[in-house]
């Protein structure tokens, strides 16, 4: 007779190599945005307004940064890869192309929502106006978005193309969020090892049960 004990080991090992992250095996899911908007110096915003204007306006003479909140309670698995995917909105630069960049935000104030770590820059085109745009993300981002799992995660923009003394406007995302509002995280998920394994000790505990049925 075999070792009976063999037979566990070998469903063990297939349960773990299912499960353990695999090339492919990646789940893209998409987190929408609960909140967004603009901030003013020295640390002006509107509660109840979501436009996330960015950039400098000649009509005021303002400079505004911009955030994205995000809501990640529901994620418990390895995020492998993020992209910010946005309505550009309203373009209105003289330039053909403005730089916005992409920086954490531990506080929602103006002075941090370009200040902090970078997590990526993307090149707005004027010709993109009115078109859904992506910011793809970088290592920094997915570190900190994976320590964010199971809670909230805030991420803050700026443009960072102006001119020296700008005096006409260099600003992004006019008119936004519109009807049908695109204000969103695009992240690639893998089961964690520990969902793995603790898979493969359920399988093995139902194994060895139905043996000790059979026998007893």
């Amino acid at each position: 007779m075999g070792n009976p004990r063999f037979p566990l080991a070998i469903c063990f090992l297939f349960s773990c190599l299912l499960f353990l992250p695999r090339p492919g095996g990646a789940v893209e899911i998409t987190v929408d945005a609960y909140d967004s908007g603009w901030i003013l110096p020295p640390n002006y915003h509107i509660a109840a307004n979501e436009n996330y204007g960015a950039g400098f306006s000649d009509v005021n003479g303002w400079y505004y940064r911009n955030f994205f909140r995000f809501d990640l309670t529901g994620i418990s698995d390895a995020v492998t890869s993020a992209v910010l995917r946005i309505d550009l909105g309203t373009y209105d630069s003289d330039d053909a192309s403005e730089t916005y960049e992409v920086f954490n935000a531990p506080v929602l104030h103006y002075d941090e929502l370009d200040s902090g770590t970078s997590y990526g820059w993307r090149e707005m085109l004027g010709s993109e106006s009115g078109t859904i745009v992506d910011v793809v993300l970088n290592a920094a981002a997915f570190i900190d978005i994976n320590a964010a799992r199971g809670g909230l995660f805030d991420l803050g923009g700026s443009v960072t193309s102006f001119d020296a003394v700008p005096t006409t406007s260099e600003l992004l995302f006019g008119n936004t969020p519109g009807p049908e509002p695109t204000r969103q995280l695009i992240l690639n998920l893998v089961p964690e090892p520990t969902t793995a394994l603790l898979v493969g000790c359920g399988l093995v505990g139902i194994a060895l049960k139905r043996r000790r049925t059979r026998e007893a």
